[in-house]
């Protein structure tokens, strides 16, 4: 199996760039993975962490933006939400600890 160094990226765009250009080598590394039955969906980040699906009605306009969001960004309208709601968390959190 091939060791990639992913580096730091500037942006989206160009990281994007760099996984289209070591494409080859990632589906390489897959395939020996499965083949050793060493593959895991989503690796070992994704093993930690537990799912449940939930069900969020959107006004029309919330749900337009987050598809113009994730479009910009290149992913998902579920990861962008999910994205959002992370950071979101983090800030209502933050500030909780500042009123503490």
């Amino acid at each position: 199996m091939k060791q990639l160094i992913v580096p730091k990226f500037a942006t989206e765009a160009e990281e994007a760039d760099w996984w289209d250009q070591h494409i080859y080598i990632v589906g390489e590394n897959l395939i020996e993975a499965i083949e050793n039955g060493t593959a895991h969906r989503g690796g070992p980040a994704a093993l930690l962490r537990e799912t449940r699906v939930v069900q969020v009605r959107l006004p029309n306009n919330d749900l337009d933006r987050i598809e113009r969001l994730a479009e910009a960004k290149g992913i998902s309208n579920q990861a962008c939400i999910g994205m959002l709601l992370r950071k979101a968390l983090d800030r209502e959190e933050a500030d909780q600890r500042k009123s503490a």
